[in-house]
């Protein structure tokens, strides 16, 4: 969207007074694919994603997933009017490794635009009709056969039912009337069309465009049966899903994503691309899914001292339970810390290489809650992250004495847990749990 953004990009500054900058997050791909993938795009999801023209490599994508803080990408998939229409890395093949690794698709549709669109470049025959006749019903039948368009391209991409297809509608002067309910009909008849085929609709607009027209048909019409989600471009710097001036967030709950810096260079393992940055929040936001196997006893703590034989705590039975799933351990799970655990503790220490003294030492924790109950144990894991990897994470830092809730959802006080983490082990400090801070954690260093 970058290069045919300049529209909304100059309306949306000079209207709010914002400036374009540089900063930010992304998401990236890792060596470990998620362990659950992701089969509905972008389904439940609240955190950083990104977009460019041209769709990334899989060598582009690997080395963003370990190192950046993206885990949504866009991609241009259908449309009469996109400016990079040869995409020879989107292939069915790759959607689904994306999908494997955890990667959230964003599939984008650039076709009939406003007729009044200043862009010289989108013909006549690649406009919306601004017929008025039968209530544009030019302008809704070209709604359908664009939706049409967008679900078989996605189709032939393996993006399942359920997931968000982006209708992406330049800036255009919403002052001309006539204009401006051509392309609101266009955009309800095509939203409609796609939900009928059975997948989400939303829609891509500079805020001061088609989003604010959008709201205010709204405002006017709560019937209207435009977009369910929308994607803002307004290049205020600032992450979150507030419309401000543009329009009212209580007409799309939980269904936004904010595009806040257009067209910068973002680099990320040493790796640079020219991206739009964005902040998403969709569905009911990232959820913390299975925390894994728990013995029928809590094994989240604040803290996770050292313990000994005699001793009597309830994180005995967190201990117990992880030595358990890690094939040491075949006593009951109880609290008193007996000879039985003891010895399943030195053998567990010896073959880790870690001090076998049989008691629940730093690095022994730490080692173990890394590694978890479901013997999992590299998955990468950063901002917008959810589920059992995130859980075992938690646990991990609070061993480690880097205090953050246990909560299943990787958020910013995760981030910055695994930041300070980092630069004590030597590591970049991505805030992004990848392959080595999993590696240090594993080997218990604290």
């Amino acid at each position: 969207m970058r290069r045919f953004l300049r529209h909304a990009r100059t309306s949306a500054v000079a209207l709010a007074g914002a400036a374009l900058l540089t900063s930010g997050l992304t998401l990236g791909l890792t060596g470990s694919s998620s362990a659950a993938g992701v089969s509905v795009h972008p389904g439940d999801f609240t955190g950083y994603g990104f977009d460019r023209c041209m769709t990334p490599t899989q060598a582009e994508m690997d080395r963003w997933w370990e190192s950046s803080p993206y885990q949504a990408v866009g991609v241009y998939t259908s449309g009469r009017n996109r400016y990079c229409a040869d995409q020879p890395d989107l292939t069915r093949e790759w959607v689904a490794r994306q999908s494997q690794t955890g990667w959230r698709i964003l599939p984008i549709t650039v076709g009939r635009q406003a007729a009044c669109s200043p862009v010289d470049r989108y013909k006549s025959w690649a406009r919306i009709s601004n017929n008025r006749t039968r209530g544009f019903a030019q302008a809704r039948a070209q709604g359908v056969e664009e939706s049409a368009e967008s679900v078989a391209a996605v189709q032939a991409l393996g993006i399942a039912k359920g997931s968000t297809l982006w209708l992406d509608i330049e800036w255009y002067d919403r002052s001309k009337t006539r204009c401006d309910k051509s392309t609101l009909a266009f955009i309800e008849s095509w939203s409609e069309a796609t939900r009928d085929a059975g997948y989400v609709a939303g829609m891509y607009s500079s805020a001061s465009a088609a989003i604010l027209s959008a709201s205010r048909r709204l405002d006017a019409d709560p019937s209207w049966a435009g977009p369910d989600q929308l994607w803002f471009a307004w290049g205020n710097k600032q992450a979150d899903v507030e419309l401000g001036p543009y329009g009212d967030e209580r007409h799309w709950p939980k269904g936004l994503m904010h595009q806040y810096e257009l067209d910068v260079l973002a680099t990320y393992g040493g790796l640079g691309m020219h991206i739009d940055k964005n902040w998403i929040d969709l569905g009911k936001g990232t959820r913390p899914g299975r925390q894994g196997k728990r013995c029928r006893t809590s094994l989240d703590h604040a803290t996770y001292p050292r313990l000994a034989q005699g001793s009597v705590d309830e994180r005995v039975e967190a201990m117990q339970c992880h030595l358990r799933h890690a094939g040491y351990y075949k006593g009951r799970i109880r609290p008193e810390f007996l000879p039985r655990l003891t010895s399943a503790l030195v053998s567990y220490q010896t073959d880790r290489g870690l001090r076998a003294d049989g008691t629940t030492n730093r690095r022994t924790w730490v080692s173990l809650l890394a590694r978890g109950t479901n013997r999992t144990e590299v998955d990468v894991v950063k901002i917008g992250s959810g589920g059992p990897a995130v859980w075992r994470l938690q646990r991990a830092l609070n061993a480690t004495r880097r205090a953050v809730p246990i909560t299943g959802v990787f958020g910013f006080d995760t981030m910055n847990a695994v930041t300070r983490y980092q630069k004590r082990r030597g590591l970049p400090q991505t805030g992004v749990a990848d392959t080595a801070t999993w590696q240090r954690l594993l080997a218990g260093w604290s």
